[in-house]
Protein backbone atom coordinates (compact mmCIF):
# COMPACT_ATOMS: atom_id res chain seq x y z
CA UNK A 1 0.00 0.00 0.00
CA UNK A 2 1.12 3.34 -0.75
CA UNK A 3 1.09 6.02 1.31
CA UNK A 4 2.17 9.60 2.32
CA UNK A 5 6.09 7.82 3.88
CA UNK A 6 6.62 6.63 0.43
CA UNK A 7 9.62 8.16 0.12
CA UNK A 8 13.36 7.82 -1.47
CA UNK A 9 12.57 4.64 -3.49
CA UNK A 10 15.39 3.62 -5.71
CA UNK A 11 16.00 0.30 -8.10
CA UNK A 12 15.13 -1.22 -11.01
CA UNK A 13 11.71 -2.98 -12.57
CA UNK A 14 10.81 -6.71 -13.16
CA UNK A 15 9.57 -7.84 -16.70
CA UNK A 16 6.29 -10.11 -17.04
CA UNK A 17 2.58 -9.94 -18.02
CA UNK A 18 1.74 -10.75 -14.63
CA UNK A 19 2.05 -6.99 -13.75
CA UNK A 20 -1.38 -6.27 -14.71
CA UNK A 21 -2.82 -7.60 -12.30
CA UNK A 22 -3.58 -4.82 -9.20
CA UNK A 23 -4.53 -6.20 -5.38
CA UNK A 24 -4.38 -4.36 -2.65
CA UNK A 25 -2.14 -4.59 0.42
CA UNK A 26 -1.54 -3.08 3.47
CA UNK A 27 1.96 -3.59 4.73
CA UNK A 28 3.02 -4.84 1.54
CA UNK A 29 6.70 -3.70 2.63
CA UNK A 30 6.57 -5.97 5.52
CA UNK A 31 5.44 -9.48 3.70
CA UNK A 32 7.38 -8.58 0.40
CA UNK A 33 10.67 -9.07 3.25
CA UNK A 34 10.98 -12.60 2.90
CA UNK A 35 8.49 -13.05 0.00
CA UNK A 36 11.16 -13.92 -2.74
CA UNK A 37 13.71 -15.79 -1.37
CA UNK A 38 11.11 -17.94 1.07
CA UNK A 39 9.01 -18.69 -2.48
CA UNK A 40 12.43 -19.11 -4.23
CA UNK A 41 13.24 -21.58 -1.46
CA UNK A 42 9.97 -23.40 -1.63
CA UNK A 43 10.58 -24.16 -5.18
CA UNK A 44 14.21 -25.23 -4.21
CA UNK A 45 12.43 -27.51 -1.19
CA UNK A 46 10.49 -29.21 -3.23
CA UNK A 47 13.20 -30.10 -5.91
CA UNK A 48 15.11 -31.16 -2.72
CA UNK A 49 12.46 -33.66 -1.21
CA UNK A 50 14.27 -35.93 -4.22
CA UNK A 51 16.87 -36.49 -1.32
CA UNK A 52 14.48 -38.94 0.66
CA UNK A 53 13.81 -41.39 -2.30
CA UNK A 54 17.30 -41.92 -2.84
CA UNK A 55 18.41 -45.77 -3.01
CA UNK A 56 21.55 -45.39 -4.48
CA UNK A 57 24.98 -42.74 -5.10
CA UNK A 58 26.76 -42.44 -8.02
CA UNK A 59 29.03 -40.08 -6.45
CA UNK A 60 32.24 -41.54 -7.66
CA UNK A 61 31.08 -41.72 -11.30
CA UNK A 62 30.09 -38.00 -10.95
CA UNK A 63 33.68 -37.55 -9.48
CA UNK A 64 35.76 -39.36 -12.12
CA UNK A 65 33.46 -37.41 -15.15
CA UNK A 66 34.17 -34.27 -13.58
CA UNK A 67 37.58 -34.84 -12.83
CA UNK A 68 37.61 -36.29 -16.16
CA UNK A 69 36.65 -32.96 -17.52
CA UNK A 70 38.49 -30.46 -15.39
CA UNK A 71 39.42 -27.99 -17.78
CA UNK A 72 36.83 -25.32 -18.39
CA UNK A 73 37.01 -22.32 -20.30
CA UNK A 74 36.56 -19.46 -18.23
CA UNK A 75 33.47 -18.21 -20.57
CA UNK A 76 31.77 -21.52 -19.91
CA UNK A 77 32.13 -20.72 -15.88
CA UNK A 78 30.72 -17.48 -16.51
CA UNK A 79 27.85 -18.78 -18.35
CA UNK A 80 27.05 -20.84 -16.17
CA UNK A 81 27.44 -18.54 -13.36
CA UNK A 82 25.00 -16.41 -14.99
CA UNK A 83 22.59 -18.89 -14.75
CA UNK A 84 23.15 -19.42 -11.27
CA UNK A 85 23.16 -15.78 -10.59
CA UNK A 86 19.70 -15.67 -12.31
CA UNK A 87 18.32 -18.25 -10.13
CA UNK A 88 19.40 -15.93 -7.00
CA UNK A 89 18.33 -12.82 -7.68
CA UNK A 90 15.47 -11.43 -6.01
CA UNK A 91 17.00 -10.04 -2.93
CA UNK A 92 17.43 -6.48 -4.44
CA UNK A 93 13.44 -6.02 -4.16
CA UNK A 94 13.87 -5.93 -0.75
CA UNK A 95 15.44 -2.52 -0.63
CA UNK A 96 12.87 -1.11 -3.32
CA UNK A 97 10.25 -1.12 -0.52
CA UNK A 98 12.37 0.42 2.08
CA UNK A 99 10.29 2.88 3.19
CA UNK A 100 7.20 0.97 3.83
CA UNK A 101 9.42 -1.66 5.86
CA UNK A 102 8.91 -1.35 10.17
CA UNK A 103 12.56 -0.94 11.25
CA UNK A 104 14.03 -0.98 8.35
CA UNK A 105 17.24 -0.75 9.60
CA UNK A 106 17.14 -4.20 11.30
CA UNK A 107 14.50 -6.07 9.39
CA UNK A 108 16.08 -5.54 5.80
CA UNK A 109 19.68 -6.54 6.31
CA UNK A 110 18.10 -9.33 8.79
CA UNK A 111 15.97 -10.61 5.41
CA UNK A 112 18.75 -10.33 3.17
CA UNK A 113 21.34 -12.21 5.04
CA UNK A 114 18.83 -15.31 6.15
CA UNK A 115 17.06 -15.48 3.00
CA UNK A 116 20.05 -15.57 0.84
CA UNK A 117 21.23 -17.95 3.71
CA UNK A 118 18.52 -20.04 3.05
CA UNK A 119 18.02 -20.35 -0.49
CA UNK A 120 22.06 -21.21 -0.89
CA UNK A 121 21.54 -24.08 1.70
CA UNK A 122 18.56 -25.81 -0.33
CA UNK A 123 20.27 -24.91 -3.81
CA UNK A 124 23.35 -26.93 -2.83
CA UNK A 125 21.46 -29.80 -1.51
CA UNK A 126 19.35 -29.88 -4.71
CA UNK A 127 22.19 -29.92 -6.68
CA UNK A 128 23.55 -33.01 -4.61
CA UNK A 129 20.70 -34.85 -4.64
CA UNK A 130 20.62 -34.32 -8.73
CA UNK A 131 23.84 -35.51 -9.18
CA UNK A 132 23.57 -38.62 -5.97
CA UNK A 133 20.18 -40.13 -8.29
CA UNK A 134 21.50 -39.59 -11.85
CA UNK A 135 24.98 -39.88 -13.77
CA UNK A 136 26.64 -36.90 -14.20
CA UNK A 137 27.00 -36.99 -17.67
CA UNK A 138 23.08 -37.40 -17.90
CA UNK A 139 22.23 -34.56 -15.53
CA UNK A 140 24.41 -32.45 -17.45
CA UNK A 141 22.77 -33.16 -20.91
CA UNK A 142 19.37 -33.24 -19.85
CA UNK A 143 16.64 -29.47 -19.70
CA UNK A 144 15.05 -30.29 -17.00
CA UNK A 145 17.17 -32.20 -14.29
CA UNK A 146 14.79 -32.17 -11.26
CA UNK A 147 12.04 -33.84 -12.95
CA UNK A 148 14.45 -36.60 -14.29
CA UNK A 149 15.28 -37.45 -10.71
CA UNK A 150 12.08 -37.44 -9.54
CA UNK A 151 10.69 -39.05 -12.42
CA UNK A 152 13.65 -41.97 -11.99
CA UNK A 153 12.13 -42.00 -8.03
CA UNK A 154 9.15 -41.59 -7.79
CA UNK A 155 7.29 -41.70 -11.61
CA UNK A 156 6.61 -39.45 -14.14
CA UNK A 157 3.49 -38.76 -12.56
CA UNK A 158 4.78 -37.26 -9.83
CA UNK A 159 7.27 -35.37 -11.87
CA UNK A 160 4.43 -33.93 -13.89
CA UNK A 161 2.84 -32.18 -9.98
CA UNK A 162 6.56 -31.16 -8.71
CA UNK A 163 6.10 -29.29 -12.59
CA UNK A 164 2.68 -27.47 -11.12
CA UNK A 165 4.06 -27.16 -8.01
CA UNK A 166 6.68 -24.90 -8.83
CA UNK A 167 4.86 -22.80 -11.58
CA UNK A 168 2.65 -22.21 -8.43
CA UNK A 169 5.68 -20.89 -6.67
CA UNK A 170 7.14 -18.73 -9.56
CA UNK A 171 3.75 -16.50 -9.60
CA UNK A 172 3.91 -16.42 -5.96
CA UNK A 173 8.02 -14.60 -6.36
CA UNK A 174 6.58 -12.89 -9.29
CA UNK A 175 4.29 -11.17 -7.22
CA UNK A 176 6.89 -10.12 -5.17
CA UNK A 177 9.34 -8.53 -7.96
CA UNK A 178 6.61 -7.07 -9.80
CA UNK A 179 4.60 -4.68 -7.27
CA UNK A 180 8.44 -3.69 -5.91
CA UNK A 181 9.56 -3.12 -9.31
CA UNK A 182 6.39 -1.13 -10.24
CA UNK A 183 7.26 1.28 -7.10
CA UNK A 184 10.66 2.28 -8.62
CA UNK A 185 8.65 3.65 -11.77
CA UNK A 186 6.26 5.71 -9.59
CA UNK A 187 8.67 6.97 -7.53
CA UNK A 188 11.06 8.55 -10.17
CA UNK A 189 7.91 9.82 -11.81
CA UNK A 190 6.42 11.22 -9.01
CA UNK A 191 9.72 13.34 -8.80
CA UNK A 192 9.76 14.30 -11.96
CA UNK A 193 12.66 12.20 -13.48
CA UNK A 194 10.63 9.23 -15.49
CA UNK A 195 7.60 9.20 -17.88
CA UNK A 196 4.44 11.06 -16.00
CA UNK A 197 2.04 8.18 -17.29
CA UNK A 198 3.94 5.81 -14.70
CA UNK A 199 2.44 8.52 -11.81
CA UNK A 200 -1.07 7.49 -10.93
CA UNK A 201 -2.04 5.54 -7.62
CA UNK A 202 -5.00 3.22 -7.97
CA UNK A 203 -7.53 5.21 -5.74
CA UNK A 204 -8.88 2.22 -4.55
CA UNK A 205 -5.82 -0.28 -3.95
CA UNK A 206 -3.78 2.25 -3.31
CA UNK A 207 -1.12 0.76 -5.56
CA UNK A 208 0.53 2.29 -8.28
CA UNK A 209 -1.29 1.19 -11.31
CA UNK A 210 -0.06 3.58 -13.60
CA UNK A 211 3.45 2.27 -13.54
CA UNK A 212 2.31 -1.47 -12.95
CA UNK A 213 0.07 -1.25 -16.65
CA UNK A 214 3.58 0.47 -18.12
CA UNK A 215 5.45 -1.97 -16.62
CA UNK A 216 3.36 -4.82 -17.62
CA UNK A 217 3.71 -3.61 -21.41
CA UNK A 218 7.41 -3.13 -21.59
CA UNK A 219 7.68 -6.39 -20.68
CA UNK A 220 5.33 -7.59 -23.41
CA UNK A 221 7.76 -6.03 -25.97
CA UNK A 222 10.70 -7.61 -24.42
CA UNK A 223 9.07 -10.52 -24.42
CA UNK A 224 9.16 -10.67 -28.27
CA UNK A 225 12.45 -10.03 -29.09
CA UNK A 226 14.36 -12.55 -28.00
CA UNK A 227 14.48 -16.41 -25.93
CA UNK A 228 14.07 -16.78 -22.31
CA UNK A 229 17.80 -17.38 -22.43
CA UNK A 230 18.72 -13.99 -24.53
CA UNK A 231 16.26 -11.99 -21.89
CA UNK A 232 17.14 -13.61 -18.33
CA UNK A 233 21.34 -12.83 -19.75
CA UNK A 234 20.02 -9.30 -20.76
CA UNK A 235 18.63 -9.10 -17.32
CA UNK A 236 21.43 -9.75 -15.40
CA UNK A 237 23.93 -7.84 -17.79
CA UNK A 238 22.14 -4.82 -16.93
CA UNK A 239 21.51 -5.51 -13.32
CA UNK A 240 24.98 -6.25 -12.49
CA UNK A 241 26.28 -3.03 -14.19
CA UNK A 242 23.92 -1.11 -11.78
CA UNK A 243 24.99 -3.33 -8.85
CA UNK A 244 28.52 -2.89 -9.02
CA UNK A 245 28.06 0.81 -9.26
CA UNK A 246 25.93 1.02 -6.09
CA UNK A 247 28.56 -0.83 -4.57
CA UNK A 248 31.06 1.50 -5.84
CA UNK A 249 28.47 4.79 -4.27
CA UNK A 250 29.58 2.77 -0.94
CA UNK A 251 33.37 3.56 -1.03
CA UNK A 252 32.57 7.00 -2.51
CA UNK A 253 29.99 7.89 0.16
CA UNK A 254 32.35 6.53 2.68
CA UNK A 255 34.67 8.83 2.06
CA UNK A 256 32.79 12.08 0.98
CA UNK A 257 29.87 11.95 3.80
CA UNK A 258 31.56 10.34 6.58
CA UNK A 259 28.88 11.67 9.12
CA UNK A 260 26.20 9.70 7.73
CA UNK A 261 23.97 7.46 9.83
CA UNK A 262 24.77 3.54 9.15
CA UNK A 263 22.82 1.54 10.88
CA UNK A 264 24.16 -1.36 9.31
CA UNK A 265 27.92 -1.56 8.16
CA UNK A 266 29.59 -3.79 5.40
CA UNK A 267 31.95 -6.61 6.93
CA UNK A 268 35.25 -6.53 5.87
CA UNK A 269 34.79 -3.08 4.41
CA UNK A 270 36.79 -2.04 2.36
CA UNK A 271 37.88 -5.64 0.76
CA UNK A 272 34.62 -7.23 0.47
CA UNK A 273 32.96 -4.20 -1.49
CA UNK A 274 36.17 -4.53 -3.72
CA UNK A 275 35.56 -7.34 -4.63
CA UNK A 276 31.81 -7.70 -5.19
CA UNK A 277 32.61 -4.28 -7.68
CA UNK A 278 35.60 -6.45 -9.75
CA UNK A 279 32.70 -9.66 -9.44
CA UNK A 280 30.29 -7.34 -11.11
CA UNK A 281 32.83 -6.39 -13.86
CA UNK A 282 33.19 -10.05 -14.59
CA UNK A 283 29.82 -11.00 -14.51
CA UNK A 284 29.35 -8.26 -17.31
CA UNK A 285 32.11 -8.65 -19.42
CA UNK A 286 31.34 -12.44 -19.54
CA UNK A 287 27.81 -11.67 -21.22
CA UNK A 288 29.44 -9.35 -23.45
CA UNK A 289 31.70 -11.30 -24.61
CA UNK A 290 29.42 -14.35 -25.20
CA UNK A 291 26.53 -12.34 -26.19
CA UNK A 292 27.67 -9.05 -27.72
CA UNK A 293 24.68 -7.88 -29.87
CA UNK A 294 22.39 -8.80 -27.12
CA UNK A 295 24.45 -6.45 -24.11
CA UNK A 296 25.58 -3.83 -26.64
CA UNK A 297 21.53 -3.63 -27.20
CA UNK A 298 21.49 -3.39 -23.63
CA UNK A 299 24.29 -0.69 -23.53
CA UNK A 300 22.52 1.23 -25.58
CA UNK A 301 19.27 1.16 -24.16
CA UNK A 302 21.26 2.40 -20.45
CA UNK A 303 22.76 4.89 -22.30
CA UNK A 304 19.24 6.22 -24.00
CA UNK A 305 18.17 6.06 -20.32
CA UNK A 306 20.95 8.49 -19.41
CA UNK A 307 19.89 11.26 -21.96
CA UNK A 308 16.43 10.92 -20.81
CA UNK A 309 17.67 11.78 -17.64
CA UNK A 310 19.79 14.41 -17.78
CA UNK A 311 16.29 15.96 -19.64
CA UNK A 312 14.23 15.49 -16.95
CA UNK A 313 16.51 16.92 -14.24
CA UNK A 314 17.08 19.78 -16.35
CA UNK A 315 13.77 19.90 -16.92
CA UNK A 316 12.34 20.09 -12.99
CA UNK A 317 15.65 22.48 -12.61
CA UNK A 318 13.89 25.38 -14.79
CA UNK A 319 10.04 24.21 -13.66
CA UNK A 320 10.42 22.61 -10.11
CA UNK A 321 6.67 22.57 -9.89
CA UNK A 322 6.29 20.15 -13.01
Amino acid sequence: MLTGSFEHTIGAGTPAPYHLVLRPGDHFGQRVLFGDHLRTGQVVAIEDSSVLFIERGQWSAATAYALASVVLSVGGFFAALVAALWAYDGWDNVGLVGSEIQNPSRNIPLALVAGVSLVAVLYILTSGACFHVLPFAQAAASPHVVSDVIASVAGSHVASWLTVAMIICALGTLNSSILTGARVDYAMARDGRFFRVARGIHPRFRTPANALIFQGCLAAVLALTGTFQDLFSLYIFAQWIFYGLATAAVLRLRRTEPELARPYRTWGYPVVPVIFILGSIAVTASVLIARPLRAGLGLVVILIGLFFYRHWRAQQATNPGA
